[in-house]
């Protein structure tokens, strides 16, 4: 039997003197800070980049498969 492991991902935007950062967490630890970026823009644009990646690969959005 083949067990299926599953993890929690969360990108959270977060500014810091006049700085961009998207932090990832992974199962509610800190994995990654990813910045700083010069606006709120190209920020958005790194975490639309993630999780298009991460869609290809596999994963599922909780708002798509509820707990």
């Amino acid at each position: 039997m083949t067990e299926k492991l599953g993890s929690l991902v969360e990108y959270v935007h977060r500014q810091a003197i006049g700085q961009y950062w998207l932090d990832i967490y992974v199962d509610r630890g800190h994995w990654a800070a990813l910045g700083p970026f010069a606006t709120p823009t190209e920020r958005q644009d790194a975490h639309d980049d993630m999780l298009a990646m991460m869609r290809a690969s596999g994963p599922h959005d909780l708002s798509e498969r509820p707990q």
